[in-house]
C-alpha cells in the first residue's frame, strides 16, 4: 500500500514537471495593498510594501532594477500654455539616488521655475532657471535629501501653467 502511494505521488508530480515547462508565466505581485486602473490604452499600477528597490545604471542603454514595480523616465505630453510654448519635460532617473535629471524639450529658450516639495508641501528647494534653452538638461543634486517621495513642481514665471510630478528618492 506504501508502495503504490509513493508511485502516484512520483507519478504525479513527474507528469506536472513536464507539464510544466509548457506554461510560461507572467509577471503577478502578491503585495499587501496596491491598486490598478487602466483607461485609454493606458495603465497605472502600485504596489504598498516592497521593501528592497534597488537600480543598477552600467551606462549605455540597459538599466537592471529589482522590485515588482519598475523604475521608467517620466515622460509627459506637449502642453501649450496661454503664451502659445510647446513644452514636455522628461524627469529621470525616478527612483532616483543622487542626481535627478530634468531635460525640457522646448521649440525656444523659455524662462521656468522649479520646486522640490516634500509630502506636506513643505519646499525644500527653489530653482529660477531664466532661459532654459531648446532640450536642455538641468540636474538636481538629491544627495541630501532622505529617502521618500518627492514633488517635483515646474511652472512658467507668471505661474500659469503649473506641472507636478511624483519623484521617489532612495
Amino acid at each position: 500500500m506504501k508502495r503504490r502511494i509513493l508511485l502516484s505521488i512520483i507519478f504525479v508530480f513527474g507528469i506536472g514537471a513536464l507539464l510544466a515547462q509548457n506554461y510560461s508565466l507572467t509577471p503577478t505581485v502578491i503585495s499587501t495593498a496596491g491598486h490598478f486602473s487602466s483607461a485609454g490604452g493606458y495603465s497605472l499600477s502600485g504596489t504598498v510594501g516592497e521593501l528592497a528597490v534597488k537600480t543598477l545604471d552600467p551606462g549605455g542603454s540597459y538599466i537592471l532594477t529589482q522590485g515588482f514595480q519598475q523604475p521608467f523616465a517620466l515622460g509627459v505630453n506637449p502642453v501649450i500654455d496661454p503664451q502659445g510654448i510647446d513644452w514636455s519635460v522628461n524627469a529621470y532617473p525616478n527612483p532616483v539616488s543622487e542626481f535627478l535629471n530634468i531635460q525640457f524639450n522646448i521649440e525656444k529658450s523659455t524662462a521656468f521655475n522649479i520646486e522640490i516639495m516634500d509630502m506636506t508641501g513643505k519646499k525644500l528647494l527653489i530653482r529660477n532657471l531664466p532661459g532654459i534653452t531648446p532640450e536642455e538638461i538641468i540636474t538636481v543634486d538629491l544627495t541630501n535629501f532622505v529617502r521618500g517621495v518627492y514633488l517635483l513642481r515646474i511652472t512658467t514665471p507668471d505661474q500659469k501653467v503649473n506641472k507636478v510630478y511624483k519623484i521617489q528618492k532612495f
